[in-house]
């Protein structure tokens, strides 16, 4: 799925599809820049490598739940 992704290339990823941490890995290796929206947010996404994100795409209830804010602090 991936074959053709070259350096400096984005991946745009969404919280519904499987494989999520390998295709992260992937993308990382090959130098793509990776934008995260979350949702449907879950507790597992804070099981994903998050730091090989570039762009998260949040709104304010993902942002307090990858942050561990409250609502009112972000």
């Amino acid at each position: 799925m991936l074959a053709k992704a070259k350096r400096g290339d984005w991946l745009l990823l969404q919280n519904e599809i499987s494989a999520m941490p390998d295709i992260m890995r992937i993308a990382a290796r090959r130098g793509m820049k990776i934008a995260f929206n979350p949702a449907p947010m879950a507790r597992s996404v804070l099981e994903l490598p998050l730091d090989l994100v570039s762009t998260f795409i949040l709104n304010e209830v993902e942002a307090a739940m990858l942050t561990g804010a409250k609502r009112e602090e972000v």
